[in-house]
């Protein structure tokens, strides 16, 4: 085959993503911040552990919101959220999404 002579990476690009990262994560880490004295729960095992299907991030910590309660996604796991719900809370709200 044809072999490849030009650049391999653009650099301005791979700066803009960077950036781009930099600031999501920014984000993630204020909106914690605001809930930081709660731990932190694995809603992946969670659902695991209850036999549940697992619904999109995203709706689960609307809905948390919506019941009234204080969540976000921690910064550090991706399958990691930081609620002030309590584990059968989260479970019922998980249910509600999933049926």
């Amino acid at each position: 085959g044809p072999l490849w002579t030009g650049p391999l990476w653009n650099n301005a690009l791979a700066k803009a993503i960077a950036k781009m990262h930099e600031a999501t994560m920014l984000k993630r880490i204020a909106e914690e911040c605001k809930i930081s004295n709660f731990p932190f729960i694995q809603y992946h095992a969670l659902c695991k552990k209850n036999q549940l299907q697992i619904p999109k991030l995203t709706s689960l910590i609307a809905e948390l919101k919506k019941a009234g309660f204080k969540a976000a996604r921690t910064h550090f796991s991706d399958y990691g959220i930081r609620t002030t719900a309590k584990e059968k809370d989260i479970v019922k709200i998980i249910k509600q999404l999933t049926k």
